[in-house]
Order: structure tokens, then C-alpha cells, then sequence
């Protein structure tokens, strides 16, 4: 797996109106590199192009489409990730 990360701010720093703005809300992109139903270097790219102030892209490498419903030894580390991804904004 490898990981790309952008600046973090708590989701409690967001816009004066309590609700976050488009490029405040926190973003995760998760995808498997063994995918064959999707290309997984156009997540990456989506990543890229979205104007978002905290975003992480993680990539599984040996896992395909489903992360989440791979066997129990393939999804415990996404399922891992996202856990300590959500915990870091709350």
C-alpha cells in the first residue's frame, strides 16, 4: 500500500457556519492497484484534480475492486486505514 496525504484540519476548524465549505470537507480515496474492473491510475488522477484542503489517497496493493469485501486478511487493513482516518477528524 502506499499512501499520499494532504494537510489535515480538525472537521471542528471548518467554515464560520459550522458546516464546512466544498474544499473543507475532508476526502478519502481508497483503491485497489490489482482492480480490473477500474483503472486504479484514474483515482489517482480524480485525487489530483479535486481542490480539496484535506485529502489522503491510499492504494492496496494485492487487493481488487472491493477493498472493503476482500477475504478477512485482505480488507482488515483498509478497514484499519478508514477507522484511524475518521478517528483524526473527529
Amino acid at each position: 500500500m502506499h499512501e499520499v496525504s494532504k494537510s489535515r484540519r480538525p472537521l471542528n476548524q471548518m467554515s464560520g457556519s459550522g458546516k464546512p465549505s466544498n474544499n473543507e470537507r475532508p476526502g478519502l480515496w481508497t483503491t485497489a492497484q490489482d482492480d480490473h474492473l477500474t483503472d486504479p491510475l484514474i483515482s489517482e488522477e480524480s485525487f489530483e484534480r479535486v481542490m480539496v484542503r484535506d485529502k489522503t489517497l491510499r492504494v492496496y496493493e494485492g487487493l481488487y475492486h472491493e477493498i472493503y469485501n476482500e477475504k478477512e486478511e485482505g480488507k482488515r487493513k483498509p478497514l484499519e486505514d478508514l477507522r484511524a482516518w475518521l478517528e483524526e477528524r473527529m
